[in-house]
């Protein structure tokens, strides 16, 4: 089976993509190095893998986005975007805000979205990190 690509055109398009693969390799390659959620880019790789290691433990192979949202800058290319991840098996969410400039991540956060179906169970980046 043939992977298509078509859909990425930016950084933040590709970071996306691969969290949803549950790919740390390929976060880790496209993330620039500095900081992300207060802590460098290592530490985030490192807590990002225990993340995404509890979902292979629910019996995740994959993410998909239930929910999508994004905030333009005044700029094309800058602007947040914010995302529910749910676990393919699990049903466990991940929400997380991407800030980015000129089209490249300057920021990955944890954050709270108010989800209507009301799903509690889920992981958090910046829990793990404190």
């Amino acid at each position: 089976m043939e992977n298509n690509y078509s859909h990425i055109k930016t950084q933040v398009d590709a970071v996306v993509h691969f969290f949803e693969q549950l790919d740390l390799d390929m976060i880790e390659l496209l993330l620039d190095d500095h900081q992300y959620s207060g802590y460098d880019k290592k530490q985030f790789i490192l807590v990002l893998g225990e993340v995404f290691n509890r979902y292979y433990s629910q019996g995740d192979y994959h993410l998909y986005i239930c929910h999508d949202s994004s905030v333009l800058g005044k700029t094309a290319g800058n602007g947040d975007r914010t995302l529910i991840f749910r676990g393919n098996k699990s049903g466990i969410e991940l929400h997380i805000k991407l800030k980015y400039k000129n089209w490249r991540i300057i920021n990955i956060s944890d954050t709270e979205i108010d989800n209507s179906n009301n799903y509690t169970k889920r992981f958090r980046i910046r829990k793990l990190l404190l």
